[in-house]
């Protein structure tokens, strides 16, 4: 059983001995070659990285120079752990100079190859825009430029979408198919994952709709267990995509009903974001149905992943891969059961889902130190850091929380937009925030009460001082008139 289509993966040999490349070109694609290709893709092994993208290099400019840029920005940091996160507030470091000479040849080179397009919807140049689009969007991760990073993913899937055979009618309807060679549908898995997760960072929705290949309408129907872990995780990005996209209905509804008083752009998100909590769903009975289907099918799915870990073994090759799967259906899970409720008190009953997210978060780490070899950097799609957050941010058993943190510090690299170090930083400040509104000694989830807990935050970087962290914050006040307020935190988050 494999984790990514059954073929054999070809030994590509470095463009050295058909294209005239520097010395540093040659090092950068060999880099890319020998590391970036199995870090990138983390526990999921992938054709499209080991094998597609290499042979595409030999034949087209815009992908070898992009694929250099990685590489290149990949090794600097890679020799240099704390490049990444000095970017975050300093800039581009002096060592990625070479690197963005590539990334700026990697565009020319696709500007040309664009404009030498003679057939409007040529596939070929598709592909390789693609493809450019999904390097480019590593490229500004490692960076720390998700911003950038998501211009590109939004370039990329309009493309993908312009795809005839992916789409239905006008609305960015997405089939994944459950293995395929074809380039544009190892494409789609990838870009279908970074739009979901782009929602984790300020995207309302995600722009696609994605369903089983063979889906004769817009249900998604789950089989009732898999053969596959490449089977189970289209079907959880599948159920992540839906639940992101019901989130998104519920932001559209709340949006009608602004606040009394007019907040500036970002209190206004995070107060439509909160305001979801109250929306009565018997007004809105498609959604409401929309919920209940959501939840049926996330049921179906853990049991039906159940009975594939029993038959597997946890012992197997996909060992990773499965913690994975298990924490990407524990985010979607408490996300959706804590949807409907104002009330943070709820969340202490699923202290022992929080407590399993800690046991699989320690495990993956294991594992991931067994296997030796140099610290990974990078990781296009998130990992376990995303569980520990929401477990950091949910759970207010201070053990718990605490080694939740701990474990996003120790996380070994940075999984897509996912900084876990970085997220630590803020998450410390959440637990100090509300442990000191609790105003008692924190043992146990109760003694935070009602009344010192945020319901929803967003964490940003202080957009005047350098190294301050910004969060904004909101709670319905139960103990008094039941309203939702949101109020602001700075904090410092580096030493000078």
């Amino acid at each position: 059983m494999n984790g990514y289509p059954s073929q054999t993966l070809s030994v590509v040999i470095a463009p050295r001995m058909a294209l005239d490349l520097t010395a540093e070109e040659e090092h950068g694609f060999a880099f890319f070659r020998e590391n970036t290709v199995y870090e990138i893709q983390g526990a999921f092994r992938s054709s499209l990285w080991e094998q597609l993208i290499l042979q595409l290099s030999h034949q087209e400019p815009a992908i070898l120079h992009a694929v250099i840029a990685v590489g290149v920005v990949h090794r600097d940091q890679s020799n240099t752990q704390v490049a990444r996160r000095s970017a975050f507030f300093h800039g581009l470091d002096k060592r990625q100079a070479e690197g963005l000479r590539q990334y700026v040849k990697a565009i020319e080179f696709l500007r040309q190859r664009i404009d030498d397009v003679r057939e409007p919807g040529d596939e070929k140049a598709n592909d390789v825009a693609m493809i450019c689009c999904l390097l480019f969007v590593c490229l500004e991760l490692l960076w720390g430029k998700s911003i950038a990073a998501m211009n590109h993913l939004g370039t990329g899937l309009k493309i993908l979408t312009s795809h005839g055979s992916q789409t239905l009618g006008q609305q960015n309807t997405l089939k994944l198919k459950p293995a395929s060679e074809r380039l544009v549908d190892q494409l789609s898995g990838s870009f279908a994952r970074l739009d979901f997760e782009s929602t984790m960072f300020g995207q309302r929705a995600p722009h696609l709709h994605v369903l089983p290949a063979g889906s004769v309408d817009r249900d998604i129907h789950l089989p009732p267990y898999f053969e596959s872990v490449f089977e189970a995780r289209r079907y959880m990005d599948i159920l992540s995509n839906g639940m992101l996209r019901f989130r998104g209905k519920l932001l559209e509804i709340a949006s009608q009903s602004p606040p009394a008083t007019p907040l500036e752009a970002l209190s206004r998100y995070l107060w439509d974001h909160a305001s979801t909590r109250s929306i009565d769903l018997t007004d809105h009975p498609f959604v409401f149905l929309e919920l209940g289907a959501l939840r049926d099918n996330l049921a179906t799915w853990s049991s039906a992943f159940e009975d594939f870990k029993n038959r597997l073994g946890m012992q197997s090759d996909h060992a990773r891969s499965l913690i994975l799967l298990e924490l990407q259906h524990f985010y979607a899970y408490i996300l959706l059961s804590t949807c409907q409720t104002t009330k943070e008190i709820v969340c202490d009953t699923f202290n022992e889902s929080f407590y399993r997210v800690i046991q699989v978060s320690r495990q993956y780490l294991d594992l991931q130190s067994a296997r030796g070899g140099a610290v990974p950097v990078f990781a296009l799609d998130s990992g376990i850091i995303p569980a520990l957050y929401l477990t950091a941010y949910k759970c207010r058993c201070p053990r718990i929380r605490r080694e939740a943190i701990s474990l996003m510090v120790q996380a070994p690299c940075q999984e897509g937009m996912w900084d876990g170090k970085m997220i630590a930083k803020f998450m410390t400040k959440v637990v100090e925030l509300e442990e000191g509104r609790a105003g008692r000694f924190v043992l146990e989830s109760f003694d935070v009460e009602e009344a010192a807990r945020c319901s929803d935050i967003l964490v940003l970087f202080h957009s005047e001082k350098v190294g301050w962290g910004r969060l904004v914050c909101a709670r319905y006040r139960h103990e008094s008139d039941g309203e939702l307020v949101i109020w602001e935190e700075h904090f410092k988050m580096l030493a000078e």
